[in-house]
Order: structure tokens, then C-alpha cells, then sequence
């Protein structure tokens, strides 16, 4: 499949690829505006949601492993990387929710561990 982009929509430009493991079908590669603090968030099960923050430093341009990847640059990188757990698949959000996602989650039973 021939790829597609990068063409915009908003503010976000992205690639339409395909998927990685096969070669089939479509996967979408966004590329991260500029730089901005995000949240990086996981369940690692049904009661505990991992969480981390840090400062995005831009896209990886790697054909292997998820089409959307970005570098980010944490606080404790290396604490961050000897405790790291739950595997890959994250959700990022822009800006820092760590306090908003915390206390939903005692509105909803779940436990927040920060990564670092």
C-alpha cells in the first residue's frame, strides 16, 4: 500500500500507513505539533491506571512498533526506566491531567501510580 501524507487536519499532520505487522489495511501516523507537556496514561488492570508526564521533543520517524511515536523528555528518566511496567499502547493527552485523572479515578474506584 502506497502511503498517503503527510496531510493536515487542525493542527496535527498525519501520514495514513499501513499497518505495521501485516502491511495491510490502514493505520494512521500522527505527527506531533511542535513540543507541549502531556500525560501518558495505561490501565494495567481494572483498578490501577498507570500515569506519567513529560515534555514531548518530537516525532520518531521508525517504521517498526506503533505508527504514532513521539519522544518525550521525563522527570527521573532513568527511575522511569528500571520501574517500567504495563507493557506498550499508552493514551496521551495534552497538558498535564494527572490531578483531574486522579480523582476521577477515586470517583471510580481505580488507583492512579505514577511511573517515575
Amino acid at each position: 500500500m502506497a502511503e498517503v501524507g503527510p496531510v493536515s487536519l487542525g493542527n496535527s499532520r498525519y501520514i495514513l500507513r499501513s499497518h505495521m505487522e501485516d502491511n495491510k489495511g490502514v493505520s494512521v501516523q500522527v505527527l506531533v505539533p511542535g513540543s507541549g507537556r502531556v500525560t501518558v496514561a495505561k490501565f494495567a488492570s481494572p483498578q490501577k491506571m498507570l500515569l506519567s508526564t513529560g515534555e514531548v521533543c518530537g516525532n520518531v520517524d521508525d517504521a517498526r512498533g506503533c505508527r504514532t511515536k513521539f519522544r518525550t523528555r521525563v522527570a527521573g528518566a532513568r527511575k522511569m526506566l528500571e520501574n517500567f511496567s504495563g507493557g506498550l499502547h499508552r493514551v496521551v493527552f495534552w497538558g498535564d491531567h494527572t490531578e483531574q485523572i486522579t480523582r476521577l479515578g477515586r470517583l471510580l474506584g481505580y488507583q492512579t501510580v505514577a511511573e517515575m
